[in-house]
Parts: structure tokens; C-alpha cells; sequence
């Protein structure tokens, strides 16, 4: 191609890039990027935060496919990391390099998920106000169907930081820094930013209702609309249900996309359990009697959301300049407890209806401890009874992900000690399959290995399963980690093993 022609294509993209109004339109743009550049694969990441993972790079693309949020998820990337987006944005520097089997910053993450050997590759920061938000990263130079020995030129480098720019100033345009790109509805750090200014503006305002309400809602069966219908048809139904919910609620409540299918609400002015209930019943059946694209196909015949939600008073509130997002999140805690017994612990296979979902529940922390003991001290049968854990275990309900034939599948521990947990699970785990598992404790994430050592069905009655991991070679630090997690626990939650 000549170099008038070139220089026409690449001003072309630019002008593209410029223009773009959605998230699709600009993710589309990509394509061109990688072919101007002579690439095999292109990704492209923005930066995120969470108290689990610090920060970490998020793909927006991977390796050519835009990916939604289940599966973006499998290819996080820690800020800190030995890695080469990861360091192209904490360091705000571009990395070229044609010889790469060497650098400490060739992370696994490169030959496992990459379809193809990595040969050269190109990554260039998203900057922001001087800042670096994402990172834009090429793979193995072609000319034309073959890899390049010399990787990729100066001439690209230029070429991808002028895109890099663009992709900027779209990111901002569209303020995907703020707003989940898909819904358009508020990121969860953004929306507990939100709710601690409107509670601490609104501390004075007696006149409004004395309570508020943390709302966590989650669709009932996506995974069954997914698993039928395709992501493309999953994305589209979060977009049309981001809009109901958004009708159905308040000018001054707050709402976001949590993660997945997951949406959660910050209510104010609440006069008592019984109007925010109401409230949140009122937006269950909004959803319940809007007509959805092939809801006839799922497993009640419709569309459905179930909803938990906590409440708190103002007369609670120690401290208002203190309030930060771990008060928040203890309250969304609580909120989950609620959409668990929403969802319905026993549940009907998918044969036979669906089962009791689709209801609103309020967070009962006197009624919680009552149901958790026999839960807790389940009775063991005689086939699992090799299970011999000696370390005290705690009744203690924190996040555990765990990665299954490249998928990672978050879960709650039923029980937790030392030497390993009692997880639900959807579907059997293979005994002795080694596990690899991000444990969540308080602030901290340990990531260890786990042995399963026995899997079975919760009852008779029940459609999720019961699997016990053991942990395998504890490192000093994450073993310290539960440590210091175990002795803030209530001395009382622990009990040893029969």
C-alpha cells in the first residue's frame, strides 16, 4: 500500500475513532487498528479498582473478541503484576520487543489464554490527564500472512500511541470511567462515591425519612437465558432490564450494575422495613410484567429478578465524615444474605418450574443465626466421611472463586478453617481435581491451590451440590493472612470437627 493511501486509512480510523458515540462503535474500531499495524491479535484494557484485586486492567477486548462481563473477568491483570500490559500502564511507558521468551514480564496469562505462540508484541499506556487508564496492546508483527523476525517499527509504535489518544478521548466522551459501558449505569465505585456524598449532604435533612436501604437484585436463571440464547442475546437483555429498573426507581435513589446480572439500589428517605419493602416489590413486578425477548423459555415461562435488601438509620450513624466503603459493603453483605433466601435455598430442578425464586427478602440478622447452626453442624454420611479436617472451623460466609476448565465461578464457604473450606457448588466437582482459588478474607485475597475431597449432592430437594477443598501448601504469607482473618472472627463461630 502506498503511503498516501496509508496515511488516508490511519486519518480515516482517527476520524472514526472521534465520532464514536457508543461502546460498540468504538470497540469495533480495533479491527482497523490491528490491520494497520500488521497485527495477529489486538487487546484492549481499561483500568478498574476493587478491594479484591487493587487494580487491575480490565479487557474491554481480548485478542480480537469484545467480551462481556463473565468473560472479561477470566482475563483480569493485576496493576502489580509481571506483566507487559501491566507494566506498559503503571509505568506509562510503551513496550516493544521482538525477543520476549526471556523477560520476567512474559506472564503466564500470554501462552495459556493465546491461541498462538507469542512472538513480538507492542503495548502502548491510555493516557488521561498525564495518568494511565488502559493500555493498548498488539501481537506478533506479519508481513503480510507471516510473523515478522523484526516485530514491529517504530513507525507502528508512533501509529499506536496516535490511536491511543483517540481511544482516550473516546473512553472519556463515553465516560466509561464512571459508567458500566454495557447498561450505561453507574460502576460500583462510582455508585458508593455517590451514596457517601448523598448521605453526607443529606445529614441535615431531617425532614426525609429516617431510614435507608441497600438493594441488591439479581436475574433470576441468566445463566439458563445465556446458555440458550448467546451472550450477544444475554448483553442485549441487561441493556432493556438497566432501562426498567431505571424507570421503576426514584430520581434521588442511586442504582448500578454491580457485576454480571447482579444491580444494586441505594434507597433514601425510607420511612420504615415495610415501605422499602413495598418499594422494592413494586420493581420485581415491573420486571415480572415487562416482556422480554424469549422469557417464554425460561424456566418459570418469564423474566424475573429476586431482590435482597438491608436496612440502616440515621440515629445509627456514629460518625458522618467517617462513613466509607466498607460500612457500604457490609450493608451490600447483608443485602446478598437477603437475595440468598430470595433465590430459595431449596430449589426445584429445572424440569419441574423453576422453583421459588422471584421474591423480595428482608435481611433478618436475629432469624440469620438461627437457620446458620443447623447448617453450620450438618450431619456427615457414611461415603464422605474421609473428610478430616483438624483445625478449628468457622461458620464464616466470605467469597470464594475457584477456576474450572478456564472458568472461574465465585461461591460463598459454608465453613472455613485452616486446612481448607465447605463450598456450594452448581454442578459435582472431580474428587481430587487440584482447584486453582482466590479465597477472600476482609481486605485481603489469598490465592492458593485446593484439592477436592468430596462432592455431593446438598439433598434430595436441593439443585447445587456440597464440595469440600482441601488447601495444599499454604504459603507463610496467605497462611498468616487467615490468621489475623480467623482471630477477628467471634471466638464462639469456631468449632472443632466431630
Amino acid at each position: 500500500m502506498g503511503v498516501k493511501k496509508e496515511k488516508q486509512r490511519i486519518e480515516k480510523t482517527l476520524k472514526k475513532l472521534y465520532l464514536a458515540n457508543d461502546i460498540t462503535s468504538l470497540l469495533d474500531i480495533v479491527h482497523d487498528i490491528k490491520d494497520i499495524v500488521s497485527a495477529r491479535g489486538i487487546s484492549i484494557y481499561i483500568l478498574d479498582e476493587n478491594d479484591t484485586l487493587g487494580k487491575f486492567l480490565k479487557p474491554m477486548v481480548w485478542n480480537d473478541a469484545i467480551l462481556s462481563l463473565p468473560d472479561s473477568a477470566k482475563h483480569f491483570v493485576r496493576l502489580d503484576a509481571d506483566d507487559f500490559a501491566a507494566w506498559a500502564t503503571s509505568q506509562a511507558q510503551a513496550i516493544s520487543l521482538d525477543q520476549i521468551s526471556a523477560d520476567k514480564r512474559f506472564s503466564a496469562r500470554y501462552t495459556e489464554e493465546l491461541p498462538y505462540d507469542l512472538k513480538s508484541i507492542l503495548c502502548v499506556p491510555i493516557m488521561h490527564d498525564l495518568e494511565a487508564i488502559g493500555a493498548l496492546e498488539v501481537y506478533n508483527k506479519i508481513h503480510p500472512d507471516k510473523p515478522d523476525s523484526r516485530g514491529f517499527t517504530e513507525e507502528d509504535k508512533k501509529n499506536l500511541y496516535r490511536f491511543s489518544e483517540h481511544i482516550s478521548i473516546a473512553i472519556t466522551k463515553l465516560n466509561l470511567i464512571q459508567y458500566d459501558p454495557l447498561t450505561g449505569l453507574l460502576r460500583p465505585d462510582p455508585f458508593f462515591n455517590s451514596v457517601i456524598q448523598k448521605l453526607k449532604l443529606g445529614r441535615k435533612r431531617h425532614q426525609e425519612g429516617p431510614y435507608f436501604a441497600m438493594v441488591l437484585g439479581d436475574v433470576d436463571w441468566f445463566k439458563s437465558y445465556n446458555d440458550r440464547n448467546g451472550h450477544e442475546a444475554g448483553n442485549k437483555l441487561l441493556r432493556e432490564l438497566a432501562g426498567v429498573l431505571k424507570k421503576s426507581t426514584r430520581e434521588e435513589d442511586l442504582l448500578c450494575r454491580y457485576g454480571g446480572e447482579e444491580f444494586l439500589f441505594f434507597l433514601s428517605g425510607i420511612i420504615n422495613a415495610e415501605e422499602a419493602v413495598g418499594f422494592t416489590e413494586r420493581i420485581r413486578k415491573n420486571i415480572e410484567a415487562h416482556r422480554f425477548e424469549n422469557q417464554e423459555f425460561q424456566p418459570n415461562k418469564n423474566l424475573t429478578m429476586s431482590f435482597g435488601l438491608t436496612l440502616f438509620s440515621r440515629d445509627k450513624v456514629i460518625s458522618w465524615d467517617s462513613i466509607s466503603k466498607k460500612n457500604l459493603k457490609t450493608l451490600v453483605n447483608e443485602a446478598d444474605t437477603g437475595l440468598a433466601e430470595a433465590k430459595g435455598k431449596k430449589r426445584a430442578s429445572l424440569g419441574s418450574g423453576g422453583g421459588s425464586k422471584n421474591k423480595v427478602c428482608l435481611f433478618d440478622k436475629e432469624r440469620l443465626k438461627k437457620l446458620e447452626k443447623p447448617l453450620a453442624m450438618e450431619k456427615k454420611t457414611e461415603k464422605y466421611a474421609y473428610e478430616r479436617r483438624q483445625d478449628i472451623r468457622f461458620g464464616a460466609s466470605t467469597t470464594l472463586v475457584y477456576k474450572k476448565k478456564d472458568m472461574c465461578t465465585a461461591t460463598k464457604t459454608i465453613n472455613l478453617s485452616m486446612g481448607g473450606a465447605k463450598i456450594p457448588t452448581e454442578s459435582f466437582l472431580d474428587i481430587h481435581q487440584i482447584l486453582d482459588l482466590i479465597l477472600i478474607t476482609g481486605k485481603n485475597a489469598c490465592q492458593i491451590k485446593g484439592e477436592v475431597v468430596y462432592s455431593m449432592m446438598a439433598g434430595e430437594d436441593y439443585a447445587y451440590c456440597f464440595s469440600g477443598i482441601k488447601f495444599l501448601d499454604l504459603p507463610a504469607k496467605e497462611r498468616k493472612i487467615l490468621q489475623n482473618y480467623f482471630s477477628s472472627l467471634d471466638p464462639q463461630e469456631g468449632y472443632l470437627p466431630n
